[in-house]
């Protein structure tokens, strides 16, 4: 098979060219900012302050061939991430990113045409053209969604349940304008119908495809895996009632990260018992943030290679995500030894074991969270046993696992897709 692989940012697609190109079934890496010398990009970083030259730098694959990894619509994706980061330029992100995305999306179908691809796999929101120029220009090529979100669809269902309960945290639901915009909203609908297959994170993101009428035939569930070298486990011992626990949320701290719930679930809770460190970036108002008690520290945005650190020096980590494909957090929170209490709207929420590694509480349900919380204060000495599950979790779910699983769930699902067209 000759597989094109395709993405106008990043996510986690290099993982999925190099599993195929390990299975020797890649055709093409596509994507829009690449490292490389003497590009757009490589001059780019040169400009950059060191934090953003470092994340510049890291846009690269050493596991892919530079023969195989093709560039388009680089000055555009540069453009988008320059949008998506400063501040002032962020009205003008979601205009320029589905511009961006369309003439992608349109040279990356030409070259499936070209090159006789038998599959195209692209990723969520930014797939519509691309799917709908392949099915146009070479109507044999299968399109496939590598469903790293959830489906937009449910979630903005999801949204707008809470938006009508916490209208304090609607600002930052509404950051997300692909999920609200009736643009956004139309353009996913045309990405679902112009899709043959999804390769879906987590079951979770399987069951919200479901919301749209697609049910698990058209879908292969393949989950992500964990770098267990960078990030390292430390054998926790029973903390003394002198001490309060740490515990660490690592993500956007915004409302579809269930930030209200994750609040109002500390409420309450003394600084003696339990302290909470959120680190990534802020996206609640000023306001909200003033008025959180001493025992929450909103950290902002670290370097990754210093997420490692915090996460060793914590005890328990709490996800209450409104909907969340597979988070990378967790399993990084896995790897450290850190139980993990998560909605059930969480894909990683397939890796719990109730009781033995962490809890899974209803999303939405700050008093479940809360309890769940209370739990760990009074049976500390349970955390120990616990982050050596939680560590033996993810040694089955490392990339290599995630390699060989993601070249054959894409080969089973182009063969299938073919079958019933005959």
């Amino acid at each position: 098979m000759k597989i094109i692989v395709a993405h106008s940012q990043q996510q986690h697609s290099y993982r999925l060219a190099v599993a195929l190109e390990r299975a020797r079934l890649l055709e093409a890496y596509c994507t829009t900012v690449y490292y490389r010398p003497r590009n757009l990009t490589s001059l780019a970083a040169k400009v950059l302050p060191p934090f953003w030259r470092k994340k510049a730098t890291g846009r690269h694959c050493n596991e892919l061939p530079d023969a195989k990894v093709i560039q388009r619509t680089e000055f555009g994706g540069l453009a988008v991430l320059f949008c998506h980061n400063i501040p002032f330029m962020r009205r003008w992100y979601w205009q320029i990113k589905r511009i961006v995305d369309d003439r992608f999306g349109r040279k990356v179908a030409k070259l499936a045409a070209k090159t006789g691809a038998d599959a195209v796999v692209c990723y969520d929101g930014c797939s519509a053209v691309l799917f709908e120029e392949v099915k146009r220009l070479s109507p044999g090529t299968v399109t496939i969604a590598d469903m790293s979100a959830a489906n937009a669809l449910y979630l903005k269902s999801v949204y707008e349940l809470d938006e009508a309960e916490r209208p304090e945290f609607a600002k930052s639901l509404h950051s997300w304008k692909r999920v609200w915009d009736p643009v956004d909203v139309a353009r996913t609908e045309r990405e679902l119908a112009a899709a043959d297959a999804f390769l879906c994170g987590s079951t979770f993101v399987e069951r919200s495809l479901g919301y749209s009428n697609i049910g698990p035939d058209k879908c292969a569930v393949c989950h992500y895996g964990v770098d267990t070298e960078k990030f390292p486990y430390r054998e926790r011992v029973e903390k003394p009632e002198s001490e309060p626990l740490t515990f660490v949320y690592l993500g956007i701290v915004g409302e579809h990260k269930g930030a209200a719930y994750l609040f109002e679930a500390f409420e309450g809770i003394p600084a003696s018992k339990a302290r909470l460190v959120c680190v990534g970036a802020v996206r609640i108002s000023d306001s909200i943030a003033a008025g959180l008690p001493a025992n929450i520290e909103l950290k902002g945005m670290v370097q990754h290679d210093e997420v490692s650190a915090l996460l060793l020096n914590a005890d328990v980590m709490l996800f209450p995500s409104l909907g969340d494909g597979f988070s990378l957090s967790i399993m990084e929170g896995f790897a450290s030894g850190l139980p993990v209490v998560c909605s059930d709207n969480t894909g990683a929420a397939d890796c719990v074991i109730e009781g033995e590694n962490g809890f899974v509480v209803p999303t939405r349900d700050a008093a479940a969270l809360r309890e769940r919380i209370e739990w760990f204060c009074s049976n500390r000495g349970r955390i120990p046993h616990m982050a050596a599950c939680a560590r033996k979790v993810v040694l089955g779910l490392t990339w290599d696992e995630y390699y060989t699983n993601a070249a054959e769930a894409v080969e089973d699902l182009v063969r299938k897709v073919r079958d019933e067209r005959k």
